[in-house]
């Protein structure tokens, strides 16, 4: 599907029709195979778009090549630090939301994100983001016609 010719605000209300939970639902709908789709929407509305802004660099500190860049540079002590990593990655994927906060409360634990805030993720260059965009919209369905694959 190419909707690069499409005006730019025409494709941003596009994608702003569903929310997350929406497609999640309606992908749990559906089963796998090719599905056929033909639909013909009419999309009324308003898209306020905010200002860009700044933050700062916490999600995108921990990605894989900051990772990389650090095991790369330890030297000596990579291999005891994958351990290492492998063991609290593991860990903390098994936390739900109530264990995660809980051990944000043990004692020590609050420290050192607060320290790893001030001491590291504050002195990044902050992350330049695209304001959010709030849409208003009506979408109304003019022509639907769509059959699901049949499964095999």
């Amino acid at each position: 599907m190419d909707l690069t010719t499409t005006d730019a605000l025409t494709r941003l209300a596009l994608g702003k029709i569903l929310n997350r939970k929406e497609l999640a639902a309606a992908r749990a709908e559906i089963g796998s195979g090719v599905h056929s789709v033909d639909v013909t929407i009419r999309v009324t509305g308003t898209l306020d778009v905010a200002e860009d802004t700044e933050k700062a660099a916490t999600v995108k500190v921990l990605s894989k090549a900051t990772v990389g860049l650090l095991l790369r540079r330890m030297g000596v002590t990579r291999a005891k630090a994958m351990e290492l990593l492998v063991e609290v990655f593991t860990e903390a994927m098994t936390l739900d939301k109530d264990a995660s906060e809980a051990l944000l409360e043990e004692v020590g634990v609050d420290d050192a994100v607060k320290m790893f805030r001030t001491d590291v993720v504050d002195r990044l260059p902050k992350l330049k983001c695209k304001g959010a965009v709030r849409p208003t919209l009506a979408v109304e369905v003019i022509a639907e016609k769509a059959q699901l694959a049949l499964a095999i």
